[in-house]
């Protein structure tokens, strides 16, 4: 897969300070970044969890 992103100029400089003090490819940093971005957290209850309980909740009294 082949991924083109066009970042502004102070993003990219950014990017590449800080892959060079990881010393990692700026590629694995913002391939790092985006699963931080969607992963979940496994403890925090979803939205949809809060909703069926406060249901559940409501129909037993």
């Amino acid at each position: 897969m082949q991924i083109t992103l066009t970042i502004p100029e102070y993003l990219e400089q950014q990017l590449l300070e800080t892959t060079g003090k990881l010393n990692l490819p700026i590629e694995t940093l913002i391939l790092q970044s985006l699963s931080q971005l969607f992963e979940e957290d496994e403890e925090e209850q979803s939205k949809e969890d809060i909703l069926n309980s406060l249901l559940i909740a409501l129909q037993e009294v």
